[in-house]
């Protein structure tokens, strides 16, 4: 399969592509707490498709002072 990353399909970007969105999804949503509907659909449908490609990720859990 030929990926490309200008796709507007999650399934065809690159991993890599997949891993840096969703780094970023994820600190625009629970970091800067500035987000939308679509940022939270857009962060669904990559992880969906980085689980279905068997990536694995990891969350942190920690509290304010």
């Amino acid at each position: 399969m030929k990926h490309n990353n200008k796709s507007r399909f999650f399934k065809d970007w690159t991993t890599k592509k997949l891993q840096e969105e969703a780094i970023g999804y994820y600190d625009l949503i629970y970091n800067l707490e500035c987000y939308g509907t679509r940022d939270l659909k857009a962060l669904d449908g990559i992880s969906a498709e980085l689980n279905k490609r068997g990536v694995e990720s990891y969350t942190t859990l920690s509290f304010k002072d």
